[in-house]
């Protein structure tokens, strides 16, 4: 089991021995024995690696003779509740892992050296040393994989992250150091693909208890390989099994050319890269191979900053990387054969079953059920996310671009020239001018800071102008939050005590004769939301929501897009039938304002049709024909958008979402017009 030395760049450790610490200045081949056997039946034999946290040993089964491998928690961890659960978060999720491409753990433990795993032993070697050892040899110095060589280990990490997924486990650091392609001990020939080192996988949905990554991983704070971490990966956000999709696209651009697909001059700034730039992978259409093609469209997939826009599974990347034309796969057509001439007997006999086999292929046609894309049911299962925040917004031009109006500074330095305190007063005018600036400048972190020091003079001078206070607290908390974008408050940021500032303004508003005004409530529940719902507390966002519907009296486009998503959170987690039947109504008025306002994004509107489809369709009873009105409208969305796409990968994923959404409108349809379903069906080939 080979131990990739990068994971000390992770996690610091001391050399110095330690408690249970097994240092590396005590082990020898012949000390080994005096710690004795572990878990009563393993002997150690050699210590064969040494990462950041822990050390491992190739060791014996003593009853079996079974080559494994056990890892120790490095003794001056042992005493470190974070470093524990996460050793023990690893066994967790090894445990849950059953797959002939993931190595194996057979058990864990606390004994006398410390916290171990026991580990399937490996021997072989990872995909980084082979491409090290091929730029020995090249003439270029890069160590790069054919790719008859590549694809096939491709596949097999498809396969055991397909299976890690299902499972509901993130890897979440995949990188060549931990693809290790292993053989049966003797047996060099008998080589398998493993993906090891599940030391920092995120379990999803688990909760937040002890031993999860829920209660260990402050949002915002980041972990992985800078060189292969995908962008929500890199600003902290959550992540499903698509930020593996990520990764695993910058893993084959390394293995097929040799070089990173994004690299910068440090960690920080190669994770900035990964969140804004957009690699330029041309190169892959110099390889001499009749696959390069479509392998560069399959990477450029895989390397899409917006999760949704990716592969949504393995098994789609793993489905087009097998029909891929590698060499190995092109075989000559056999000849064809002569036409020879046939009786009339032959002929008349084949007209007949020509006939008998089309009326059969169209009943098949019609009643033979086909599958959707499971990226399209994953997708709809994840509700619309809501408008882009003031910070997005920001972010996507140029910071510094960005300055106040001169009447808002104006109206804002009037609004409290009723408080008598004229010092206090002063400071707090004073922060929170600068607040605007910094936060107007995109410099979230010392905007937050502003807003912090405005709030606490206010609450101390003036407690009873809850007015200013509100408006205070609304800005610090919303410079905080956007900050984690910049990774300028990585792991610092404590996002459940954001959202508990905001209910207690809330809470201590409700209890005082001075309210809160109505924007600035707006504003509250808007900030609420998008908190829960960076943190998937869906219900909660919905609740958020719903209140800041309230007071929220606006019809513009980012309305529209708030009772968009309203409707899909009520869609996918009311458990009440008054919650479904909701969504509907909705939707629709979304769509109506949408369609008021000339709203031209046709992607946004065919999702929003599709999942009104599928609003119908859970009602009691099912309303099919505006489900295959919505389905349609989807469709012709879809259709739309894939005609004026820029990218080849933005056109076939549009293509593939209108086709779904055909067949969805076929599905509906055959439910009270049998015929007229049919002919949609030939009509538009689903």
């Amino acid at each position: 089991m080979r131990e990739d030395e990068s994971a000390a760049s992770r996690t610091p450790a001391s050399r110095q021995a330690n408690g249970a610490q097994i240092a590396q200045s005590e082990i020898s081949q012949t000390n080994l024995s005096q710690y004795g056997l572990i878990a009563e039946r393993w002997e150690l034999l050699e210590h064969i690696g040494e990462g950041g946290m822990s050390d491992v040993f190739k060791a014996r089964h003593v009853l079996m003779n079974k080559i494994g491998a056990v890892k120790f928690l490095k003794g001056n961890l042992s005493t470190d509740p974070i470093a524990v659960k996460r050793f023990q978060q690893e066994a967790l999720a090894c445990g849950q892992l059953a797959h002939p491409n993931i190595v194996q753990t057979y058990d864990c433990g606390l004994s006398e050296k410390g916290f171990y795993l026991i580990l399937e032993y490996l021997e072989g070697t990872s995909l980084a040393d082979i491409l090290d050892d091929l730029s020995l040899h090249a003439e270029d110095g890069r160590g790069k994989l054919s790719m008859e060589d590549a694809v096939p280990i491709f596949m097999q990490v498809c396969d055991s992250l397909e299976h890690a997924h299902r499972k509901g486990i993130v890897h979440r650091d995949i990188k060549p150091s931990n693809v290790m392609l292993a053989y049966a001990e003797g047996h060099p020939e008998n080589t398998a693909v493993k993906l090891v080192d599940f030391g920092i996988a995120k379990l999803v949905g688990q909760g937040s208890s002890g031993t999860t990554d829920g209660s260990l991983t402050l949002t915002g704070e980041v972990f992985g390989s800078p060189l292969y971490m995908s962008p929500e990966q890199c600003l902290g956000r959550s992540v499903d099994g698509r930020s593996d999709i990520y990764s695993i696209g910058c893993l084959m651009y390394e293995a097929l050319l040799g070089r990173r697909a994004i690299l910068g001059n440090s960690p920080t700034e190669t994770m900035m890269k990964h969140v804004h730039d957009v690699p330029d992978i041309s190169a892959l259409r110099e390889l001499k191979d009749p696959a390069a093609e479509a392998m560069e469209e399959i990477i450029a997939l895989c390397l899409e900053k917006d999760p949704a826009q990716r592969y949504q599974t393995m098994a789609e990347l793993k489905a087009d990387l097998d029909a891929l034309p590698l060499a190995s796969k092109i075989v000559p057509e056999p000849p064809a054969r002569p036409y020879g001439a046939s009786s009339l007997f032959v002929f008349g006999m084949s007209v007949l079953v020509v006939l008998v086999t089309t009326i059969m292929g169209l009943a098949i046609y019609y009643l033979l059920p086909f599958n959707e894309s499971q990226a399209a049911n994953e997708s709809m299962a994840t509700p619309l996310a809501p408008p882009l925040s003031e910070a997005e917004k920001l972010l996507t031009k140029n910071k510094n671009a960005g300055v106040v109006p001169a009447d808002q500074h104006e109206s804002f330095l009037g609004m409290a020239s009723s408080v008598a305190d004229v010092d206090a007063m002063r400071l707090y005018k004073r922060e929170m001018v600068a607040g605007y600036d910094n936060f107007a400048a995109g410099r979230f972190a010392a905007a937050s800071k502003n807003y912090q020091e405005a709030k606490s003079g206010i609450s101390k001078a003036h407690p009873e102008r809850k007015d200013l206070l509100a408006k205070a607290t609304i800005g610090h908390v919303r410079a905080a939050f956007f900050a984690h974008f910049e990774l300028a408050f990585a792991g610092q940021i404590n996002l459940e005590d954001l959202e508990y500032q905001l209910t207690s303004l809330l809470r201590d508003s409700d209890d005082n004769a001075a309210k809160i005004p109505e924007k600035e409530l707006v504003d509250i529940n808007e900030l609420k939301a998008r908190i829960q719902f960076s943190q998937r507390n869906y219900n909660g966002a919905l609740g958020s929501i719903d209140e800041m519907m309230v007071h929220d009296k606006k019809e513009d486009l980012d309305m529209a897009r708030w009772l968009a998503c309203e409707a899909d959170l009520k869609r996918l987690f009311s458990t009440s039938s008054d919650g479904k039947d909701e969504c509907v109504p909705l939707f629709q008025k979304a769509l109506e304002l949408l369609t008021q306002l000339k709203f031209e994004d046709q992607i946004l509107l065919g999702d929003v049709n599709y999942r009104l489809g599928l609003g119908y369709l859970d009602l009691n009873p099912k309303d099919y024909v505006g489900a295959a009105q919505a389905f349609r409208a989807a469709a012709e969305c879809y259709t739309r958008a894939a005609v004026t796409a820029i990218k080849s990968e933005d056109v076939s994923l549009l293509e593939q979402k209108a086709k779904n959404a055909k067949r969805k409108v076929f599905e509906t349809t055959k439910e009270f017009d049998s015929f007229g379903a049919l002919f949609y069906k030939v009509q538009n080939g689903v």
